[in-house]
């Protein structure tokens, strides 16, 4: 086990490609250039210069994960909201989507302002931007699962199979997106990025103002407004 401590991972280019590194991202859509900047901006002039933006980025994914057990404690299975089930009387109470929203919410916020703290404070570095997008990829599992609670599986939900598949492209956008930037230097992000965000956000409120069993309708014969919602918003 010591071995694994002494070994050198990495050559004397490499080390010094650290003190090179800089961090290039294109963000151009209009949510991110008039709304969330422009308010990211303006809430981190109330973080204190002493919090590292590390602390922001693990507060954010802990966040996000809370709020997934939480749901998996009620669902465990997704069947909570599936029509026709025996547990559709037993659905996740509705308090629990006000704190899917909120969390939500806070997770994007901090994720996209612990760079800012980073540059705020002079503390931006590789290891930053590593510790950062890697709780951004396996942070693409609990957003992408726990809104298929609200769906439940069967007739007019969604199949096993769907939930799976759109959870891949999730995973693939955000890696082919970082292959991108490994090739070229520059991390473009996708304009349905903040969009998706905000999204959940007002799809959990709706289903905790509501009831998720709104969902259960189809738009056209054959198409659930759940497989329609999933598979369009996604």
């Amino acid at each position: 086990m010591s071995t694994i401590f002494r070994t050198k991972y990495l050559n004397e280019q490499q080390l010094e490609g650290f003190n090179k590194y800089k961090y290039a991202c294109i963000d151009n859509s209009p949510i991110s250039v008039y709304i969330s900047h422009p308010f990211w901006n303006w809430i981190v002039e109330f973080y204190p210069r002493w919090l590292p933006p590390n602390v922001l980025t693990l507060g954010g994914f802990l966040i996000l994960i809370s709020s997934f057990i939480l749901v998996s404690i009620y669902d465990y299975n997704f069947n909570s909201n599936t029509f026709g089930s025996k547990q559709e009387e037993e659905t996740i109470p509705n308090w629990i989507w006000l704190i899917c929203s909120i969390a939500t919410f806070l997770a994007h916020l901090l994720d996209g302002t612990d760079g800012k703290q980073a540059r705020r404070t002079g503390s931006c570095g590789p290891t930053g931007e590593l510790f950062d997008h890697g709780f951004d990829s396996w942070s693409t599992v609990p957003l992408t699962l726990t809104i298929f609670s609200i769906f439940g599986r069967g007739e007019y939900s969604i199949s096993p199979y769907t939930m799976l598949c759109v959870l891949i492209s999730v995973q693939l956008v955000f890696i082919c997106s970082h292959w991108e930037k490994y090739n070229t230097g520059v991390l473009f992000l996708s304009w349905g990025y903040d969009a998706s965000q905000y999204g959940l956000c007002i799809f959990y409120l709706f289903a905790f103002f509501a009831n998720p069993k709104i969902f259960h309708s189809n738009l056209v014969d054959g198409l659930s407004l759940a497989y329609f919602i999933a598979t369009t918003f996604f």
